[in-house]
């Protein structure tokens, strides 16, 4: 997939609330590609889903005789600080709505486990997981948690495990798991784009010339890093304002009953464009003092 059929991509699906940026899209069609090409066989899983931004995107790889599994808490009871962190940043996480969006650009809703990530392991389908990606809670121990799941059950060849908000001010839980488990050399990184990061168990697992040669005519560039030995791909000049694509601002301008209706006819895509039409439009302040 390439960045113009990544950003129709996000286009068609902006009816769903949530954060995904267009490098991402790109990656993870890429490398659930190159496992494709490569026969790696496994289930799909994700762990923290909200509405289905991203879901929607991995399902389309399912192949046949795998199964496709998401985790979400839904309206799971769960600790007091996970409880505050999604009030505060998950406002209309909704099972039912999830189900919607999968029916929707699927055709099918994947095999839903609600619960806390800590009990996902009884109750998963399979020992054996060729693409896993975490984007659940962001706190410290529950995100150790997960990694150390994901990694007793992605395949030990061309598995890749995907973490989001690997950076970012308010995830340093994340950040903080992340860095552990590869200074560890549990885990290594192959590639890393300004939201989210790639990694592997071992180091012969998919190579960055893999990567490199599938993004060739992707439109995006990338640059070999290299931190204390440890080599990988990071993708370049992807905008600020593109790092998270939401629209959570048409939520913020129209009615929510105007917007459902929106949603339901055929004109939602075309308001949206009218509406970012519109403000692209609009003069742009000067920075001139007064």
């Amino acid at each position: 997939m390439d960045l113009k059929n990544a950003e129709l991509f996000l286009r068609k699906t902006n009816y769903i609330e949530g954060w995904l940026s267009v490098h991402d899209v790109v990656v993870f069609a890429t490398l659930l590609k190159i496992q494709d090409l490569f026969e790696v066989k496994g289930n799909l899983l994700e762990i923290g889903v909200y509405q289905g931004k991203s879901a929607v995107l991995i399902g389309k790889f399912l192949g046949s005789k795998e199964e496709f599994e998401i985790c979400d808490i839904f309206g799971t009871p769960t600790d007091d600080n996970n409880f505050n962190e999604i009030l505060s940043s998950y406002d209309n996480l909704s099972r039912t709505l999830f189900e919607k969006n999968c029916l929707l650009e699927l055709g099918y809703i994947p095999k839903i486990h609600e619960c806390k990530s800590i009990d996902l392991r009884v109750n998963l389908l399979s020992d054996r997981y060729r693409f896993i990606h975490i984007d659940g809670s962001h706190l410290y121990s529950h995100v150790k948690c997960d990694i150390e799941l994901a990694i007793g059950i992605v395949t030990e060849s061309d598995g890749i495990i995907v973490i989001d908000d690997f950076r970012s001010q308010h995830t340093l839980g994340v950040t903080k798991a992340i860095w552990q488990f590869v200074e560890s050399k549990a885990l290594f990184p192959i590639l890393v784009t300004p939201t989210k990061m790639y990694l592997v168990k071992k180091t012969k697992s998919i190579s960055l010339a893999d990567i490199s040669k599938n993004l060739l005519g992707s439109g995006i560039d990338t640059a070999l890093e290299d931190i204390d030995g440890i080599s990988f791909l990071r993708t370049l000049n992807l905008k600020d304002q593109e790092l998270y694509l939401t629209n959570s601002w048409a939520r913020s301008l129209v009615p929510p009953l105007v917007l459902n209706y929106l949603r339901r006819s055929n004109y939602f895509g075309k308001f949206l464009i009218f509406v970012r039409n519109l403000f692209k439009s609009l003069p742009k302040p000067s920075n001139k003092p007064v």
